[in-house]
């Protein structure tokens, strides 16, 4: 998967279904299945709460830089994987899409 210039619902869905392993129901493109419970949903704000994303990020060794004047913030998992954005949720969420193979440009 890739996503250019990715909108946060964008970037949402991405995350529910890539990172979590949710199944986005056919007959709509904003709600997903949590398939270990059944239960049915639209998934968290993800790109800007870090309530949300926090579980996730967890189960990585991750860090993060805040580049002072520069009005960004940067998330790197295992030494591999990075997302930059103005907020931590937001660069936690392009760290792990990245982290599960999805090709994020910015």
């Amino acid at each position: 998967m890739k996503l250019t210039k990715p909108t946060d619902a964008q970037l949402n869905a991405a995350f529910a279904e890539k990172v979590c392993g949710w199944r986005r129901l056919p007959m709509d493109q904003i709600v997903f299945e949590v398939p270990a419970t059944g239960a049915c949903g639209t998934p968290p704000d993800f790109v800007n709460s870090a309530d949300a994303v926090l579980p996730w990020l967890m189960k990585y060794h991750w860090e993060v830089f805040n580049y002072v004047g520069e009005n960004r913030i940067a998330v790197y998992l295992e030494e591999q994987w990075d997302g930059e954005a103005k907020t931590f949720p937001k660069a936690a969420v392009i760290a792990l899409l990245r982290a599960h193979g999805v090709e994020v440009e910015l």
